[in-house]
């Protein structure tokens, strides 16, 4: 199972990222709710 965190806030989505447990878990910071759905985009 996979899960993604998706922050919104002043963030850098390039720079403000973290994976633990070999990528089954990530954090992204992102700055806007275009960024955001982005990122779920590519989690797919």
């Amino acid at each position: 199972m996979k899960f993604a965190f998706l922050i919104m806030g002043e963030f850098d989505m390039e720079k403000d990222r973290a994976s633990i447990h070999g990528g089954d878990a990530r954090i992204t910071g992102v700055f806007s709710i275009e960024e955001a759905c982005a990122e779920a985009e590519c989690l797919c």
